[in-house]
Protein backbone atom coordinates (compact mmCIF):
# COMPACT_ATOMS: atom_id res chain seq x y z
CA UNK A 1 0.00 0.00 0.00
CA UNK A 2 1.50 3.29 -1.01
CA UNK A 3 0.96 6.72 0.50
CA UNK A 4 -0.75 7.80 -2.69
CA UNK A 5 -3.56 5.31 -2.14
CA UNK A 6 -4.46 6.83 1.28
CA UNK A 7 -7.17 9.50 0.97
CA UNK A 8 -6.28 13.06 1.90
CA UNK A 9 -9.06 13.14 4.51
CA UNK A 10 -7.16 10.49 6.45
CA UNK A 11 -4.22 12.87 6.90
CA UNK A 12 -6.58 15.62 7.96
CA UNK A 13 -7.99 13.30 10.65
CA UNK A 14 -4.49 12.58 11.90
CA UNK A 15 -3.67 16.23 12.30
CA UNK A 16 -6.46 18.75 12.36
CA UNK A 17 -4.56 21.35 14.36
CA UNK A 18 -5.24 22.41 17.89
CA UNK A 19 -8.89 21.83 18.76
CA UNK A 20 -9.04 24.18 21.72
CA UNK A 21 -7.35 27.40 22.69
CA UNK A 22 -4.92 27.24 25.62
CA UNK A 23 -7.12 29.54 27.67
CA UNK A 24 -10.14 27.30 27.06
CA UNK A 25 -8.15 24.21 28.05
CA UNK A 26 -7.07 25.90 31.30
CA UNK A 27 -10.65 26.96 32.03
CA UNK A 28 -11.96 23.44 31.45
CA UNK A 29 -9.32 21.96 33.72
CA UNK A 30 -10.10 24.52 36.44
CA UNK A 31 -13.77 23.47 36.25
CA UNK A 32 -12.78 19.80 36.56
CA UNK A 33 -13.47 18.83 32.95
CA UNK A 34 -11.10 16.76 30.88
CA UNK A 35 -10.38 18.84 27.74
CA UNK A 36 -10.09 15.63 25.69
CA UNK A 37 -13.83 15.03 26.16
CA UNK A 38 -14.70 18.20 24.20
CA UNK A 39 -14.61 18.10 20.42
CA UNK A 40 -14.64 21.79 19.49
CA UNK A 41 -14.02 25.29 20.79
CA UNK A 42 -17.72 26.13 20.46
CA UNK A 43 -18.72 23.06 22.46
CA UNK A 44 -16.14 23.91 25.13
CA UNK A 45 -17.37 27.51 25.41
CA UNK A 46 -20.99 26.34 25.68
CA UNK A 47 -20.03 23.84 28.39
CA UNK A 48 -18.07 26.48 30.32
CA UNK A 49 -20.99 28.92 30.13
CA UNK A 50 -23.42 26.24 31.30
CA UNK A 51 -21.27 25.29 34.30
CA UNK A 52 -20.66 28.92 35.27
CA UNK A 53 -24.40 29.64 35.10
CA UNK A 54 -25.11 26.58 37.24
CA UNK A 55 -22.53 27.73 39.80
CA UNK A 56 -24.05 31.23 39.86
CA UNK A 57 -27.50 29.77 40.52
CA UNK A 58 -26.12 27.60 43.33
CA UNK A 59 -24.42 30.61 44.94
CA UNK A 60 -27.63 32.63 44.73
CA UNK A 61 -29.60 29.74 46.23
CA UNK A 62 -27.09 29.38 49.05
CA UNK A 63 -27.28 33.12 49.80
CA UNK A 64 -31.07 32.95 49.86
CA UNK A 65 -30.98 29.94 52.16
CA UNK A 66 -28.64 31.67 54.59
CA UNK A 67 -30.89 34.74 54.62
CA UNK A 68 -33.90 32.52 55.31
CA UNK A 69 -32.01 30.82 58.12
CA UNK A 70 -31.28 34.15 59.76
CA UNK A 71 -34.91 35.12 59.38
CA UNK A 72 -35.98 31.83 60.98
CA UNK A 73 -33.63 32.47 63.92
CA UNK A 74 -35.02 35.98 64.32
CA UNK A 75 -38.57 34.61 64.20
CA UNK A 76 -37.72 32.08 66.92
CA UNK A 77 -36.27 34.85 69.07
CA UNK A 78 -39.40 36.98 68.59
CA UNK A 79 -41.61 34.01 69.42
CA UNK A 80 -39.74 33.46 72.70
CA UNK A 81 -40.00 37.16 73.52
CA UNK A 82 -43.75 37.03 72.86
CA UNK A 83 -44.13 33.99 75.11
CA UNK A 84 -42.32 35.81 77.93
CA UNK A 85 -44.54 38.86 77.41
CA UNK A 86 -47.69 36.70 77.56
CA UNK A 87 -46.59 35.06 80.81
CA UNK A 88 -45.79 38.46 82.27
CA UNK A 89 -49.27 39.67 81.35
CA UNK A 90 -50.84 36.65 83.07
CA UNK A 91 -48.69 37.30 86.13
CA UNK A 92 -49.72 40.98 86.20
CA UNK A 93 -53.36 39.97 85.82
CA UNK A 94 -53.04 37.57 88.73
CA UNK A 95 -51.40 40.26 90.88
CA UNK A 96 -54.18 42.73 90.03
CA UNK A 97 -56.81 40.17 91.01
CA UNK A 98 -55.05 39.56 94.33
CA UNK A 99 -55.04 43.29 95.06
CA UNK A 100 -58.68 43.72 94.12
CA UNK A 101 -59.91 40.81 96.18
CA UNK A 102 -57.91 41.92 99.23
CA UNK A 103 -59.63 45.28 99.15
Amino acid sequence: MSLNSVPASFYFCLYSGPKLKEETIRKLISLGINPNTVSSEAQAQALIAQIENTQAVKETTNESSSKNTLTAEENLKKKKENEVAIFQMFEMDANINKLLFKL
